[in-house]
């Protein structure tokens, strides 16, 4: 249990860097897009995948070793794909755990100081408050609420998910933009949709 909140501390700290260098994904990104081809990245050992509505940002795809970060937005205009940043986060070959065994466990210890600490990328003080948490198909699903001002104006809500894919483990939050929020009902959903098109992809 202990090396799987280092694992899950490590990526939490990973997401929280991709969205402060982000500063949201302005329009006209550089993207990647196609619905029938996920992103193919370390080697091959993984694919990459956002719902319909949204891209890939090719100038955010980092690969550090055996780690990837990439950011995706909304390329498609119009209330059906609210705005939103997409971060998603990949370890290292062997992270993947079993979320559903070890749920009352994490959930627990992400109601600590040092948990909240490690999922606000803070070395002392958290900066975020833990809304909700709960786990779905193998998914760790959180809502946090940042107690500051955020980087690059994001809305201070975010949502995030740790699951397991293809041996690894992954981190992906989502949040929206100041001026155009998400709300609880977006954010959730659109959590969901990725969780969903990552785990469709590795199949494809």
């Amino acid at each position: 249990m202990f090396i799987w909140i280092n694992r899950a501390n490590q990526l939490s700290s990973f997401v929280a860097a991709g969205l402060f260098l982000s500063a949201c994904l302005p329009s006209g990104f550089d993207q990647i897009y196609d619905a029938q081809k996920p992103y193919v990245v370390l080697g091959g050992a993984l694919r990459i995948a956002v719902p319909q509505g949204y891209c890939l940002d090719r100038s955010s795809l980092v690969t550090n070793g055996d780690t990837f970060v990439a950011l995706a937005g909304r390329c498609v205009e119009g209330t059906v794909y609210p705005a939103a940043v997409i971060s998603i986060a990949v370890g290292p070959q062997g992270t993947a755990v079993d979320v559903a065994e070890n749920v009352d466990e994490l959930i627990s210890y992400f109601e600590t100081q040092n948990g909240l600490a490690a999922l606000s990328a803070a070395e002392n003080t958290p900066s975020i408050t833990l809304i909700s948490a709960q786990v779905e198909k193998q998914a760790l699903l959180l809502h946090l609420k940042k107690h500051s001002a955020t980087k690059g104006g994001l809305q201070s809500d975010t949502w995030r998910a740790i699951v397991g894919l293809s041996g690894r483990l992954i981190t992906i939050s989502i949040s929206g933009r100041d001026g155009d929020a998400l709300t609880q009902a977006q954010g959730a959903a659109l959590l969901k949709k990725v969780i969903s098109a990552m785990a469709q992809s590795q199949t494809a």
